[in-house]
């Protein structure tokens, strides 16, 4: 392996590990998700909603990866999360093949706090489970 290759995986597993600490902090501050949180499945009123639409959402999710960290290629995560009858997000998963792209998902809709409409059942705002499936092309520029 050459001397550069092995730099450039060094780096990656240094990033991946920042990512880790990350997550770790931020989740250190949730708290345990409550019997009464609504499932997508499940009967409301209204879904939760990005301030903006789901434009906008798609928009500040792009811009908030880090695209260096990418090699040119095509993945999909499946993110999902908790936003709550204030319109802040918790309990973020993302599950995909790419840990780096689930790890650069997580702390993008972390970011998203307070950013969202939360769902609404018989006139009340409620806290719900939201899923987002993202697809991300990374090209080289």
């Amino acid at each position: 392996v050459s001397q550069s290759r092995y730099e450039q995986v060094q780096e990656r597993i240094e990033r991946l590990t920042q990512y880790n600490k990350q997550i770790v902090e931020v989740k250190m501050f949730e708290q345990p998700i409550s019997p009464t949180v609504y499932r997508n499945t499940e009967v409301r009123d209204t879904l939760p909603e990005f301030i903006g639409g789901d434009e906008a959402f798609l928009d500040l999710i792009e811009k908030l990866f880090n695209e260096s960290n990418f090699v040119p290629s095509s993945n999909t995560t499946e993110i999902q999360f908790v936003i709550n009858e204030k319109g802040n997000v918790s309990n973020v998963t993302a599950k995909g093949k790419s840990l780096t792209l689930n790890a650069e998902a997580a702390l993008a809709i972390y970011k998203t706090n307070g950013m969202w409409k939360p769902a609404e059942y018989k006139g009340k705002k409620i806290s719900s489970i939201h899923t987002v499936p993202l697809f991300m092309n990374f090209s080289k520029n």
